[in-house]
């Protein structure tokens, strides 16, 4: 059982990489070809992940709205890891779920605010999970667990590209959902279904709440990403 101070300290080190979550988020939601963004796209003055202005949702020089709302993604990110650690402890297990939860954070706010889950987060995310998961299954001598991660990795892909022939999933989230399975099957196979499953629920449920509430209409799309990920991580944190 991890001690309150390193639960403590994984959610004091939250807050900066939320702060770089937020940074990513801003920095990557370009289209395809285009550069990194680094400067606000309303005055054009440079993008300071760590300023107090910035982590408060607004551009320290024109003071508009700039990403994501005030701390929400270095509060969220702190939390994710403190829970990372509590169901975890400190192991390479957990490292690999402190990462895969920095990097969701990012996603998750780049494809709420901009519909968008680019390449250049998404598959940094997938190349770090794995890597980090195969130093977890050589430090635990382990090589089973390894190979189920790759083979749930390939299966969810599998399932999202099949379902991307036939509906509105974009290839994001077919991008996205390699990474997603990896981190699933590395807790075993029985891991992977419920995991898909919650990530479609909460998606669901978020879209009948916005028509009950007529904000939306029947043809509007919803981003996924975020609810991919939440249900990935939920899974992931009780499974530890």
């Amino acid at each position: 059982m991890p001690t309150a101070l390193a639960v403590s300290l994984a959610a004091l080190l939250g807050l900066p990489a939320g702060a770089a979550a937020r940074r990513a988020a801003i920095a990557y939601t370009v289209p395809t070809g285009q550069p990194s963004r680094t400067s606000c796209p309303h005055c054009q003055a440079p993008v300071t992940s760590l300023a107090l202005r910035t982590a408060l949702g607004r551009c320290h020089s024109c003071h508009r709205r700039l990403g994501a709302p005030a701390l929400l993604p270095e509060l969220l990110t702190a939390a994710l890891w403190a829970l990372v650690i509590t169901a975890l402890g400190l192991s390479w297990t957990a490292v690999a779920m402190l990462w895969l939860s920095a990097c969701g954070v990012a996603l998750a706010l780049a494809d709420w605010t901009d519909h968008l889950l680019p390449d250049r987060l998404t598959l940094p995310t997938g190349a770090g999970l794995i890597t980090l998961l195969g130093i977890a299954a050589v430090a635990d001598r382990d090589g089973g667990a390894f190979v189920q991660a790759l083979g749930g990795g390939l299966a969810l892909g599998s399932f999202y590209f099949l379902v991307a022939l036939f509906s509105n999933v974009g290839l994001g989230d077919v991008k996205l959902a390699p990474t997603l399975g990896a981190a699933l099957a590395w807790f075993g196979w029985r891991y992977l279904l419920p995991g898909l499953l919650l990530g479609f629920v909460l998606g669901a449920l978020y879209g009948i709440a916005l028509l009950i509430t007529r904000r939306v209409s029947r043809t509007h799309t919803i981003a996924f990403g975020p609810f991919m990920i939440s249900g990935t991580l939920a899974v992931c944190l009780l499974a530890g």
